[in-house]
Parts: structure tokens; C-alpha cells; sequence
């Protein structure tokens, strides 16, 4: 008995430090590196190339460049498993009027001009999407 006991033991720790760094990966906690943390970016699509998987964006903000204009280029980098969607706005009969409705869609849709979000993973200096979603601008 004091053996199966024992043996029981051994894999209480590996196994509740398994458990805690599973839970705190799913759960979104960070890792301790600031360069390996999520944030999203918006703007107008300069390319995209589904082939080589590179999505370039004007994105929009509050900065201000030396020229007085107010965006920066970024180069986003499209992976196998990045997840596409479209939100289009909605006039619903309860709710709020003008809210999103988000749907899958076929990523060959994005055309340069379009507006998209992009939630990126910051890997040192490369940003690779974890989800695009193209904004319909559309009135419904």
C-alpha cells in the first residue's frame, strides 16, 4: 500500500504544474514575454497574397508621423491556420440597431481597399494574424 501511495504521489506535482500551465495558456494569461503578446490592428488593405501569406495594411491611429499623417504600414503574416471572418452590420428587430453579425469567409474576398481588423500575435518584430475580418461597410 505504501508503495502505490508513494508512486501516486510522484505525479501529483508534474501533474498540478501540467494542469496550472495549460489553464494559464487557454485562460490567456501572458507568459512573462512582452514580445509574444496579442493586439489588434485596423485598417485598409494595401495587398494581400494568400499564396505567400502576406497582408499589408495602412492602419489608422491616434499618432502622428513627421509628415503630419496618421498611419502607419504594417506587414502582417498570414498562416495556415489564421481564421477569417466578416462582420457585416445588422438593423435587428430587438437589440441594437447597426451592431455586427460576424461570419466565416473565403479569404480570396479581400481585395485592397477593404477594411479589416486583424488580432495579431507580436513575435519580436513579425505580426502574424490569428483572425481577419473584413468590415462590411454596406448599409443593410
Amino acid at each position: 500500500m505504501e508503495a502505490e501511495q508513494l508512486m501516486r504521489q510522484r505525479w501529483v506535482v508534474p501533474l498540478a504544474l501540467a494542469l496550472i500551465t495549460l489553464l494559464g495558456v487557454s485562460a490567456g494569461i501572458p507568459s512573462g514575454s512582452a514580445a509574444h503578446e496579442m493586439k489588434t490592428h485596423s485598417g485598409t488593405v494595401v495587398a494581400i497574397d494568400i499564396v505567400r501569406g502576406v497582408l499589408v495594411i495602412d492602419e489608422v491611429g491616434p499618432w502622428r508621423a513627421r509628415s503630419g499623417v496618421s498611419r502607419i504600414r504594417r506587414t502582417v503574416l498570414l498562416m495556415p491556420g489564421t481564421d477569417f471572418l466578416i462582420a457585416v452590420r445588422v438593423n435587428p428587430h430587438e437589440g441594437f440597431p447597426g451592431s455586427f453579425v460576424e461570419g466565416q469567409m473565403d479569404p480570396e474576398a479581400i481585395e485592397p481597399g477593404a477594411m479589416v481588423t486583424i488580432e495579431c500575435l507580436h513575435d519580436g518584430p513579425r505580426l502574424i494574424a490569428r483572425t481577419v475580418t473584413l468590415v462590411s461597410t454596406a448599409d443593410p
